[in-house]
């Protein structure tokens, strides 16, 4: 991350990072930026992800045969994909009401665009798609809630990105 901070030479750029699944960590981290931005934070972008590789190469179906390992990673997919990011939101509430910009990014995927799976019968990875659609209303709850307080939220979807995930050899 000191990486990171360095390439993009912005000495208002600040980048934290906590374990989206342990709430006090994230809470930890809400407070280390009040810190840093004296109690405001105009942009979150939201990134945490967590995508099986159990799952990620078999349909539904398939996963199906394995109902124990489907529901764990059903599960799993849900508490970092959706409970991870809403808690982060809750916290950074108070921060993002006193910035300036008041916007949250949720980094979401193409996997959990129900029109995209449909034309292009992509079938794999249905944890992570379900979890990630999950968290776009998600996001939509935040954005109708906050609307009326100048706070915007919205996902995106950067397309594929190698993150190192598959550098076992396969391919997803």
């Amino acid at each position: 991350m000191k990486k990171v901070s360095k390439e993009l030479k912005r000495d208002n750029i600040h980048i934290l990072q906590a374990d989206i699944n342990d709430y006090e960590a994230v809470k930890r981290a809400v407070e280390e930026v009040a810190k840093v931005t004296g109690g405001s934070l105009d942009y979150l972008i939201a990134n945490a992800a967590f995508i099986s590789t159990w799952s990620a190469y078999d349909g539904i179906g398939v996963l199906g045969d394995d109902p124990k390992q489907l529901e764990e990673d059903l599960l799993d997919s849900f508490k970092t994909n959706v409970v991870g990011n809403v808690h982060l939101f809750n916290l950074a509430m108070p921060l993002l009401g006193r910035g300036r910009v008041k916007k949250v990014v949720t980094v979401s995927s193409g996997m959990s665009d129900l029109e995209f799976i449909s034309k292009s019968g992509i079938e794999v990875a249905a944890p992570y798609s379900i979890s990630k659609a999950a968290m776009n209303t998600a996001v939509a709850k935040f954005g109708a809630q906050y609307a009326q307080d100048g706070l915007l939220f919205f996902s995106i979807s950067p397309g594929v990105i190698d993150t190192g995930l598959y550098d076992d050899g396969r391919s997803p």
